[in-house]
């Protein structure tokens, strides 16, 4: 599991495919960025596979994160919500494609469809695209990451009050607390 976390391009070509997923270089550098780096800001021309590395991101995340309790809860948010399926489109398509992936799903079918979300559960990881609207009906989500696709056209006070609100707190703050408590034990 550790070679995986430390090289997520390699892992993709096995965990997204049958050995057969290759990524490109600058598509493996900026997944290297997203997997080290806490704010990572995408900047590509049309076309430069934003949404497609997202979902690459976002499901090997979800797979390589099961050692936690909970695993991780990754939200994915778009000013229209439409944007949002377009990553989980092609998170279903590596689904779809790869042995792991389905059988590490909790659904058979894949991919669960509302009408106010899209689901993928993989072991104790969620994987949920949001519909962001005016953001009074997603209030209270909690995630461990958030991917906001098409970031520059989400409402800047939509984003601050309620996008950033999702990681705020953690989802074990008991936990968080020996977690912290532990840490400066150790260091006195």
């Amino acid at each position: 599991m550790a070679l995986c976390r430390d090289n997520p391009a390699w892992a993709a070509k096995y965990i997204l495919g049958k050995g057969d997923f290759e990524l490109l270089p600058f598509q493996a550098a900026i997944l290297d960025i997203l997997w080290n780096k806490t704010f990572p800001l995408l900047i590509l021309t049309r076309g430069g596979g934003k949404s497609f590395i997202l979902a690459v991101y976002a499901t090997l995340r979800a797979i390589l994160d099961q050692n936690s309790k909970e695993g991780s809860k990754i939200v994915i948010v778009s000013a229209s919500f439409r944007q949002s399926k377009v990553v989980m489109e092609y998170i279903e398509r590596f689904w779809r494609m790869s042995p792991i992936l389905q059988a590490a799903c909790d659904n058979p079918e894949g991919m669960k469809k509302h009408n106010d979300k899209w689901e993928f559960r993989f072991g104790n990881s969620t994987i949920v695209a949001l519909p962001l609207g005016d953001g009074q009906t997603i209030r209270g989500i909690r995630a461990t990451h958030v991917l906001a696709d098409e970031f520059g056209s989400i409402p800047q006070d939509i984003f601050e009050v309620v996008v950033r609100g999702f990681a705020a707190v953690s989802q074990s703050p008991v936990d968080k607390v020996r977690y912290i408590h532990k840490i400066n034990k150790l260091i006195k």
